[in-house]
């Protein structure tokens, strides 16, 4: 009996143990996926658990051990993730919105996820007039209230955190402020990587948008 109950501690690495759990019980056709009364992040996988697309598939809690004693997280997840219930649709035609997470969340140890330049002003470079929103996403937002921003923008935009895994799972194009960790913490995963100082990565980030059908323009890089 496979009992799962021993994730990474962070959100995005919560995500990718749900994830896993999803994908294992799918893999298996089972009916529900067993997960130990004594994980740390019980009450925060229960929270994702139906936001993923898992059918009549149902997460039960057991007061017994977790059998699974690897520690799992985003770098172990090098499959695709697990779809979110809600997915974004790319033929609901161009919205002109957008939304991102460029601001880490307040325990973070890597300090090259802070961008070094102010996040307004990266935002605004992408030819800010074309654009009727840009929301942000993460908290004070649920997650499920982000994943419905996300279903309804045209992409994501970001840093490694954790709403940049849900995007993978909602399908929306998604692009990361690159960073040492980020091959590591996004295996597998589709997603175009940028360096927010340098004027050719913001253009050739431009013309990745413009592939899909934008007319965008930069306003170039401020000093």
């Amino acid at each position: 009996m496979t009992i799962f109950g021993n994730p990474k501690i962070k959100f995005g690495n919560v995500w990718a143990f749900t994830s896993m759990m999803v994908l294992y019980g799918q893999k298996h056709e089972l009916s529900e996926v067993l997960l130990s009364s004594r994980c740390k992040r019980c009450s925060l996988i229960r929270e994702i658990w139906p936001l993923f697309d898992v059918g009549k598939m149902t997460l039960r809690i057991v007061d017994k051990p977790y059998t699974v004693t690897k520690r799992y997280g985003t770098p172990e997840h090098i499959e695709p993730y697990a779809k979110t219930h809600i997915q974004w649709n790319p033929n609901q035609g161009k919205r002109f919105n957008f939304c991102y997470q460029l601001e880490p969340g307040k325990h973070v140890r890597h300090k090259e996820k802070l961008l070094t330049c102010d996040p307004r002003k990266l935002l605004d470079r992408i030819d800010p007039h074309s654009w009727s929103a840009k929301c942000t996403v993460g908290l004070p937002n649920t997650i499920a209230q982000s994943i419905y921003i996300m279903t309804k923008s045209d992409f994501f935009i970001g840093i490694c955190s954790g709403m940049s895994h849900v995007a993978h799972s909602v399908g929306l194009p998604v692009y990361l402020k690159d960073w040492r960790h980020l091959k590591r913490s996004h295996p597998g995963k589709d997603y175009f990587a940028f360096d927010e100082n340098s004027e050719q990565s913001i253009q050739d980030m431009i013309y990745d948008i413009n592939s899909r059908g934008y007319n965008l323009c930069s306003k170039g890089l401020e000093k």
